[in-house]
């Protein structure tokens, strides 16, 4: 039994949009595994014939999907996928370090010039990406432990870009409603329960994470299992505008998803509310920042507005 070398592209959802044959097209794709492993096989199928799918999410922010021999691939490795007429070859992609500071315009990164047309992709150890655009690491001092890969093209910029979890945009920010230890002398019981997008969530286990009410970020393993939660950082916002917060001297950046929560005395509690509902001068606001370590994190993830 003979395989069809082909490459799908799926949309955001997951559908195939189109197939592509490896003869029509020669191409190099650079990304993060999102899933690999061995497709269903007939038993007349030697083990020579034995293909692998392996789904990659690529720095142009299209999700692939590839047939090819050899071995599967780990989830959040990072590879190369060439694609020819004589078949498809996934394999690492070896480390490439860059450092320096990308200038206020983003057009800049240490000595190289930026692409108009770059691919940046901020990347997890869980196969987690993100889709960067330079203003957004506008400012931000990159150190090699940051830069997975880049590549130049003709003209020495910078047109590809791979991220080690630089923005802690991949992150699920939440908002702790609750946390409850009811661990006994032999066994750990704890529960706790999250605002999330106008949801109360609970989360119960075994498992103890450091963190009490307030704004916490929440990451996951590659089964969607929540594998830790952290502590953000608050601080009482004075001023407040569409991009940035001011908290006392001290402006913050505002993430362009931030969840705005309403603090009510109902029976319910929390509310989603609009950013443009909410001021300082009605509202005693609590901003929560990531103050995570990110190189370029520190923005608020969360406010938090309770009338005055």
């Amino acid at each position: 039994m003979a395989y069809a070398v082909v490459t799908l592209l799926l949309g955001m959802n997951g559908d195939v949009v189109d197939v592509i044959d490896a003869q029509e097209t020669s191409s190099v794709y650079y990304g993060v595994v999102a899933s690999s492993e061995k497709s269903a096989s007939s038993s007349s199928t030697s083990s020579s014939e034995t293909s692998i799918v392996t789904k990659v999410a690529c720095t142009d922010d299209m999700v692939r999907m590839f047939y090819h021999s050899g071995s599967t691939q780990s989830t959040g490795k990072l590879v190369s996928v060439s694609t020819a007429h004589n078949g498809t070859t996934v394999k690492s992609l070896s480390s490439k370090k860059l450092q320096g500071s990308v200038n206020a315009s983003g057009t800049k990164l240490g000595s190289y010039a930026i692409a108009d047309d770059v691919e940046i992709m901020d990347t997890d150890s869980n196969g987690g990406y993100a889709r960067i655009y330079p203003s957004r690491l506008a400012g931000t001092k990159l150190s090699g432990s940051d830069v997975a890969f880049y590549s130049l093209n003709e003209n020495d910029e910078i047109d590809r870009l791979i991220l080690k979890d630089v923005t802690g945009d991949r992150a699920d920010y939440v908002y702790i409603t609750s946390s409850n230890d009811m661990s006994g002398d032999t066994s750990i019981s704890v529960s706790y329960s999250y605002y999330k997008d106008g949801q109360i969530n609970t989360l119960s286990g075994s498992a103890l994470y450091s963190v009490k009410v307030g704004g916490a970020a929440l990451y996951y393993d590659d089964d969607g299992s929540i594998k830790s939660m952290c502590q953000m950082t608050s601080v009482t916002l004075t001023e407040l505008s569409n991009l940035t917060a001011v908290a006392g001297n001290k402006k913050y950046a505002i993430d362009k998803d931030a969840q705005v929560i309403l603090r009510s005395s109902g029976s319910r509690g929390y509310y989603a509310a609009m950013f443009s509902a909410i001021n300082a001068s009605d509202y005693s606001l609590t901003g929560w920042y990531d103050n995570l370590g990110y190189s370029a994190g520190g923005r608020i993830r969360l406010i938090v507005a309770t009338e005055k």
